[in-house]
């Protein structure tokens, strides 16, 4: 707590986010410093994010859609709308690096501890590496219809933690999250039954393709 008694502000901040004593989150002062944090800047902030991020899937999405749009062969059309929406992509791309990499720095090894930051790492490098792709070459392949597909799904896990400002949908994100993290450890556990008894079927009968081959087509 003497941290909290000095001037600096971020200090306090700090303290509260790494504080592992809950008891302490039940004081009322303590309360009444959050809400008015949250309701003169970290409210704006996240609703000017929200806003933001939302503007980029738009365009994103704008950008998957028009790969349905193809000429001969696979080939784009690189005219002047292409440009425009690439270069607000690969700027909106590079502030959010510039962020992450500003939290690396001030949070050292313990930003690489919270699931949120590790998600949204990887978002950002698939956008980046989607982009990238679609700019340097002229025909769809294959990889860059992969990396459209991981970074549409990559997108859900930041929108969700912008929606969690609001109260009725931080709820149900909760709970959402504690179902995939139940679900996560389920199918774990799945497959370590499935492979025990393809392992034992296998034994039996000693299919000539091997175990890899037999697994497949025990699959099927």
């Amino acid at each position: 707590m003497a941290s909290l008694e000095g001037s600096n502000k971020l200090e306090l901040i700090r303290t509260l986010k790494d504080c592992e004593e809950l008891e302490l989150f039940e004081q009322r002062a303590i309360q009444a410093i959050i809400d008015y944090k949250w309701s003169t800047y970290c409210k704006r902030s996240y609703s000017l994010k929200l806003i933001i991020f939302s503007l980029f899937m738009v365009s994103f999405f704008t950008e998957v859609n028009s790969i349905s749009l193809l000429h001969e062969n696979d080939v784009r059309d690189k005219g002047i709308l292409f440009w425009v929406n690439q270069s607000f992509l690969l700027c909106f791309e590079f502030i959010l690096l510039a962020y992450q990499l500003l939290q690396i720095h001030l949070d050292r090894l313990d930003y690489f501890r919270r699931n949120w930051n590790k998600l949204e790492l990887l978002g950002i490098i698939c956008y980046f590496s989607a982009t990238m792709s679609s700019i340097f070459q002229d025909k769809v392949t294959d990889l860059t219809k992969i990396l459209y597909s991981i970074s549409c799904v990559m997108m859900l896990p930041k929108l969700a933690r912008y929606l969690r400002m609001y109260s009725a949908l931080n709820k149900l994100i909760m709970i959402a999250l504690q179902v995939f993290k139940d679900i996560s450890h389920f199918c774990v556990l799945f497959l370590v039954c499935l492979l025990v008894f393809m392992q034992s079927f296998y034994t039996l009968e000693q299919d000539q393709l091997g175990f890899i081959g037999y697994a497949m087509s025990f699959l099927e």
